[in-house]
């Protein structure tokens, strides 16, 4: 029986030892939209809307989201670490079962970077003018149905100097209509 004990102690302290940071700085990041509800109005109408004479136009929509970075409080962290953001996941999920599914959107960031301590903002295309296009949008154009949908973005990021990796992500809320002008 010691003989067990002393073999599952020894593999709890690898488990222990292998777990944490890799050991270049580190830290964490929180994400935060500039605003929980946003319309997304489908058309903007030249003239009468649904005039058999007017047209309109589809215009993207865009959240400001601010990624504020933190470093662990630990012996190994330094200020100088900065977090590189590479790329955005934006995910729509509806919020009634009537409302039809949308795709995952995918925005490239250029390689954002900001320092620990420090926040940097960034827009956020979250009704992009191909998701507005879409059939299942498109139909809602002359019509008072509006579709509600939460939306996740995900912001993927790495540490510069460790070269780990994190995601950390801000939620807001989005509805598709064509809003009276």
């Amino acid at each position: 029986m010691k003989r067990y004990l002393k073999l599952f102690l020894v593999l709890c302290g690898i488990g222990l030892t292998s777990c944490g940071s890799s050991g270049g700085g580190g830290g964490g990041a929180t994400a935060t939209p500039a605003k929980l509800n946003i319309d997304a109005d489908l058309a903007k109408w030249s003239g009468t809307a649904c005039a058999t004479t007017s047209t309109y136009t589809i215009t993207a929509d865009d959240v400001s989201v601010t990624i504020n970075a933190f470093p662990f409080t630990s012996t190994d962290n330094t200020m100088s670490e900065k977090i590189l953001i590479n790329t955005v996941d934006i995910i729509y999920t509806p919020v009634s079962n009537m409302f039809p599914a949308l795709p995952t959107q995918y925005m490239a960031l250029g390689g954002t970077q900001v320092d620990m301590g420090g926040s940097v903002t960034i827009p956020v295309r979250v009704a992009p003018q191909d998701l507005k296009g879409l059939p299942v949008l498109n139909a809602l154009v002359c019509t008072s149905t509006i579709y509600s949908y939460y939306v996740t973005m995900t912001f993927h990021c790495r540490y510069l100097k460790s070269g780990d990796t994190f995601t950390v992500s801000a939620q807001t809320n989005i509805r598709f209509a064509d809003f009276v002008e």
